[in-house]
Protein backbone atom coordinates (compact mmCIF):
# COMPACT_ATOMS: atom_id res chain seq x y z
CA UNK A 1 0.00 0.00 0.00
CA UNK A 2 3.02 2.24 0.74
CA UNK A 3 4.05 1.99 -3.19
CA UNK A 4 0.44 2.33 -4.30
CA UNK A 5 -0.04 5.59 -2.10
CA UNK A 6 3.37 7.14 -3.47
CA UNK A 7 2.31 6.38 -6.78
CA UNK A 8 -0.99 8.16 -6.17
CA UNK A 9 0.30 11.16 -4.68
CA UNK A 10 3.30 12.16 -7.11
CA UNK A 11 0.59 11.37 -10.34
CA UNK A 12 -2.27 13.43 -8.86
CA UNK A 13 0.75 16.43 -8.26
CA UNK A 14 1.10 16.09 -12.27
CA UNK A 15 -2.67 16.51 -12.76
CA UNK A 16 -3.94 18.60 -10.26
CA UNK A 17 -7.24 19.96 -9.69
CA UNK A 18 -8.45 17.37 -12.56
CA UNK A 19 -11.53 15.99 -13.01
CA UNK A 20 -11.68 11.76 -13.46
CA UNK A 21 -13.02 8.44 -12.29
CA UNK A 22 -11.57 5.98 -9.86
CA UNK A 23 -11.76 3.60 -12.97
CA UNK A 24 -9.58 6.03 -15.15
CA UNK A 25 -7.15 6.84 -11.96
CA UNK A 26 -6.87 2.98 -11.46
CA UNK A 27 -5.67 2.57 -15.60
CA UNK A 28 -3.49 5.70 -15.47
CA UNK A 29 -1.44 4.74 -12.11
CA UNK A 30 -2.03 0.86 -12.60
CA UNK A 31 -3.21 0.69 -8.58
CA UNK A 32 -6.44 -1.30 -8.52
CA UNK A 33 -9.62 0.44 -8.04
CA UNK A 34 -10.19 -1.39 -4.79
CA UNK A 35 -6.61 -0.18 -3.40
CA UNK A 36 -7.34 3.76 -4.63
CA UNK A 37 -10.69 3.42 -2.63
CA UNK A 38 -9.13 1.99 0.18
CA UNK A 39 -6.66 4.72 0.51
CA UNK A 40 -9.00 7.11 0.45
CA UNK A 41 -11.36 6.03 3.28
CA UNK A 42 -8.27 4.67 5.49
CA UNK A 43 -7.38 8.74 4.96
CA UNK A 44 -10.96 9.66 5.66
CA UNK A 45 -11.24 7.25 9.11
CA UNK A 46 -7.88 7.76 10.39
CA UNK A 47 -6.47 11.02 9.52
CA UNK A 48 -2.78 11.40 10.50
CA UNK A 49 -2.24 8.03 11.00
CA UNK A 50 -3.37 6.67 7.83
CA UNK A 51 -1.13 5.40 5.40
CA UNK A 52 -1.47 7.92 2.89
CA UNK A 53 -0.97 10.69 5.25
CA UNK A 54 2.03 8.97 6.62
CA UNK A 55 3.49 8.69 2.99
CA UNK A 56 2.70 12.28 2.48
CA UNK A 57 4.18 13.28 4.95
CA UNK A 58 7.11 11.74 4.59
CA UNK A 59 8.12 12.58 0.75
CA UNK A 60 7.00 16.39 0.99
CA UNK A 61 3.00 16.39 -0.34
CA UNK A 62 0.14 17.72 1.06
CA UNK A 63 -3.35 16.31 -0.20
CA UNK A 64 -6.99 16.81 0.26
CA UNK A 65 -9.86 14.24 -0.96
CA UNK A 66 -13.04 16.40 -2.01
CA UNK A 67 -16.51 14.95 -0.36
CA UNK A 68 -18.13 13.31 -2.45
CA UNK A 69 -14.67 11.75 -4.48
CA UNK A 70 -16.60 8.04 -4.80
CA UNK A 71 -20.00 9.58 -6.55
CA UNK A 72 -23.10 8.12 -7.29
CA UNK A 73 -23.12 3.78 -7.93
CA UNK A 74 -23.07 3.11 -11.43
CA UNK A 75 -21.83 7.29 -12.03
CA UNK A 76 -18.95 7.07 -14.06
CA UNK A 77 -19.01 11.08 -14.71
CA UNK A 78 -15.65 12.38 -14.18
CA UNK A 79 -15.29 14.21 -10.97
CA UNK A 80 -12.74 15.51 -8.29
CA UNK A 81 -11.58 12.86 -6.02
CA UNK A 82 -8.02 14.03 -5.20
CA UNK A 83 -5.56 17.58 -5.02
CA UNK A 84 -2.02 16.93 -4.23
CA UNK A 85 0.56 20.11 -3.69
CA UNK A 86 4.51 19.05 -3.41
CA UNK A 87 5.64 21.33 -1.16
CA UNK A 88 8.13 23.70 -2.22
CA UNK A 89 10.01 24.17 1.20
CA UNK A 90 9.62 20.78 3.03
CA UNK A 91 12.44 19.51 5.93
CA UNK A 92 11.40 16.35 6.60
CA UNK A 93 13.92 16.30 10.17
CA UNK A 94 11.35 18.95 11.41
CA UNK A 95 8.71 16.15 11.73
CA UNK A 96 7.64 15.34 15.56
CA UNK A 97 6.57 11.44 14.77
CA UNK A 98 10.31 10.76 13.31
CA UNK A 99 11.68 12.28 16.95
CA UNK A 100 13.05 9.83 19.25
CA UNK A 101 11.30 9.47 22.52
CA UNK A 102 13.01 10.51 25.12
CA UNK A 103 12.85 8.69 28.90
CA UNK A 104 14.51 9.64 32.29
CA UNK A 105 14.63 7.35 34.43
CA UNK A 106 16.72 6.37 37.48
CA UNK A 107 18.02 3.16 38.74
Amino acid sequence: MVDHATVLLYHMSRNRMRRTTLKELSEETGIPRSSLAWLMCDSIERGPGSILRRVASDIGFDYVIFKGWRGNRGDDEPRLIIDVEKMSIYDRDARTDLRPIQIDFEL
